[in-house]
């Protein structure tokens, strides 16, 4: 038990632990309207009339430039990002399940692929 105890005191004083224990605060500082607010003006920046066509390409970057500018918004050093990448991503995806749930935003299909239109923009 003891070595638990100095391992988690020795992880608390390391200065990469501690920056990125900051930096998670800072992210769980935002609330979930400012992150699907990203989201969704990178998607009416993206698109003609509300409406962005979607492809992978296209959403690997929606990722990388939503998860850069959330960061970007709460100066989270590039050192850090990766280890953060995936819990936020994760909350980013659950936060636009929701939208599409709600009716926020509606995901179709047609002859020309995948299309997200954001309501009310």
């Amino acid at each position: 038990m003891r070595w638990i105890v100095a391992a988690l005191t020795l992880m608390a004083a390391s200065p990469v632990v501690a920056d990125e224990s900051a930096a998670q605060a800072r992210l769980d500082g935002l609330t979930d309207a400012q992150l699907v607010s990203v989201a969704t003006d990178w998607l009416k920046n993206e698109g003609t009339d509300c409406v962005a066509r979607m492809s992978r390409e296209i959403d690997d970057r929606m990722q990388q430039d939503v998860m850069d500018t959330v960061f970007d918004m709460v100066d989270v050093p590039a050192a850090d990002r990766a280890g953060l990448f995936d819990d936020l991503n994760n909350r980013i995806e659950d936060l636009l399940d929701d939208a599409v749930q709600r009716g926020d935003l509606t995901i179709s299909q047609d002859a020309d692929g995948v299309q997200v239109t954001v309501k009310d923009c």
